[in-house]
């Protein structure tokens, strides 16, 4: 004989005159629901130019957040000191790990460095090259070898056109494989856009955006770009003079 173990525990309470009650109180579900962790893939996929089915689920944790922010706040916004259950799920993608915090429902933040990634900005190269086209940007490749001493990835120099771009306007993007070789090369480079290697002769200012593994530099001080940037990838980082 099969015994099937339902998801519920059984309780035994009195009632006013003494009589004996069951309740059953349903426990907490073991992951989040199914709907959710599709929302969360599709996420990450168009944060990453990449498609669904190259985004695995490798764990969940069940965790009860100290209050609405998940976890993981946004800068600037104010959140209910609230108890919140949910979960924190891992995703891999071609072996990268992310994080997205939950609720138990269908709220989910994508979480990177203990703050909430915007809902716009993207997190790789081939995230931001996906959210440029889709903003009718006509990108190609300029120089598939740019390189920056102080900078631990491959680079690719890219010439952009179209919505709003002069041509002529460029982007070199450098998409790294792990997340702490991003945090500590960017850490290397000062507000002024000077690598603490010692000092670049920048023929025009650099700007410096970083988002999730991949690094921008434009030297396009252009306002249609630095909107596009700063909207997929936040505010640059490093600002030459």
């Amino acid at each position: 004989m099969l015994v099937s173990l339902a998801l519920t525990t059984v309780l035994v309470a009195v009632v006013p005159g003494g009589r004996a009650a069951v309740v059953h109180a349903q426990q907490p579900p073991a992951g989040p629901p199914a709907p959710l962790v599709e929302r969360i893939r599709e996420d990450l996929a168009r944060r990453l130019g990449t498609g669904p089915a190259q985004v695995t689920v490798a764990g969940s944790t069940p965790t009860t957040w100290s209050s609405a922010a998940l976890g993981c706040p946004a800068p600037g916004m104010a959140y209910a000191a609230v108890e919140t259950p949910g979960f924190q799920v891992t995703l891999d993608v071609f072996g990268q790990k992310h994080t997205y915090h939950t609720n138990t429902r269908e709220t989910f933040v994508a979480c990177l460095d203990g703050g909430a990634v915007p809902g716009p900005q993207v997190l790789s190269a081939g995230g931001l090259i996906a959210g440029l086209l889709e903003r009718g940007v006509r990108v190609e490749v300029a120089d598939a070898y740019a390189q920056l001493a102080f900078l631990r990835a491959d680079g690719t120099r890219y010439r952009l056109s179209g919505a709003g771009l002069p041509d002529g306007t460029e982007i070199q993007l450098y998409d790294y494989r792990d997340l702490a070789t991003v945090t500590a090369d960017t850490a290397r480079i000062g507000p002024d856009g000077q690598p603490t290697s010692g000092p670049v002769a920048w023929a025009r200012p650099p700007r410096f955006f970083r988002s999730g593994s991949v690094v921008a530099l434009t030297f396009d001080a252009g306002q249609p770009l630095l909107a596009m940037l700063t909207e997929l990838l936040g505010e640059p980082f490093a600002v030459g003079a």
